[in-house]
């Protein structure tokens, strides 16, 4: 079967966070980002195998709509049989029973009616929670992402830049520096991409909005960290990387 590029490829996308994260780890062995990677691998599995399990239908929801559709046929089936058209005809009492009889049958078949059209959106709104439920997960993977990028600051790298007790103890030179906030904006890329994974064969406005929502803050975080490294090649081309970094390391 010929290779279509209309489709995100799972296994294609799961590859390409593994290589992420081999990048990482061979470049910064002992940082927590390479945890994060790890991660970020993780949950791309699982969104496959989760995005499979939910476009599955469910067998016990579409049963019991099978079931309700036979008992409301069989519904009309009764009231038909049962309508008595000849005393209807004769006597008012006839007349009345008649009436009676048929708007309880009817009741009971919209009653019927309901509980068939309650359980057919029943599969819907379980697959929509399931699905709002592994966005809000990359949700919180994306700001735990960020949180790893926060104390990366460029002001660290300038001349003017004085140490306090307070001050955080830098562990890398500016190039590294520069290649760890490269490295926490692709993995902010590939949670978008995960959580497309989701929208294979979904057209839930609801879903497609979080998914949306998620593309949004990755896109909002990622243009936070190349503002910084926008300004950290500005202060290697003017003033010079430092060769050396005070502090110890982190662990």
């Amino acid at each position: 079967m010929p290779k279509t590029y209309l489709k995100l490829d799972a296994e294609a996308l799961i590859a390409a966070v593994k290589q992420l994260r081999g990048r990482i780890a061979a470049r910064f062995p002992q940082a927590s980002l390479v945890k994060i990677a790890q991660t970020v691998v993780e949950v791309s599995e699982k969104a496959k195998q989760r995005a499979e399990a939910i476009r599955r239908p469910n067998p016990f929801v579409r049963g019991s709509v099978v079931l309700l559709c036979a008992g409301i046929l069989a519904g009309f089936v009764y009231i038909a049989e049962h309508l008595d058209y000849r005393s209807a005809e004769k006597d008012v009492k006839g007349a009345s029973a008649f009436v009676q009889f048929l708007g309880a049958a009817t009741q009971a078949v919209a009653l019927l009616g309901g509980g068939a059209i309650f359980i057919v959106t029943l599969e819907s709104r379980l697959k929509r929670a399931r699905l709002i439920a592994a966005v809000h997960e990359l949700r919180s993977l994306a700001h735990i992402i960020d949180m790893h990028q926060l104390t990366k600051c460029p002001d660290h790298y300038t001349k003017e830049w004085h140490r306090t007790e307070f001050s955080v103890e830098l562990r890398y030179d500016i190039y590294q520096v520069r290649r760890y906030l490269d490295y926490c904006s692709e993995l902010l890329a590939m949670v978008s991409k995960v959580a497309m994974l989701y929208l294979e064969a979904q057209t839930d406005p609801v879903v497609l909005d979080a998914v949306d929502q998620i593309e949004n803050l990755t896109t909002s975080l990622s243009r936070k960290i190349w503002q910084k490294v926008s300004i950290l090649n500005d202060i290697a081309a003017q003033e010079g990387a430092r060769e050396e970094v005070p502090g110890k390391d982190e662990g």
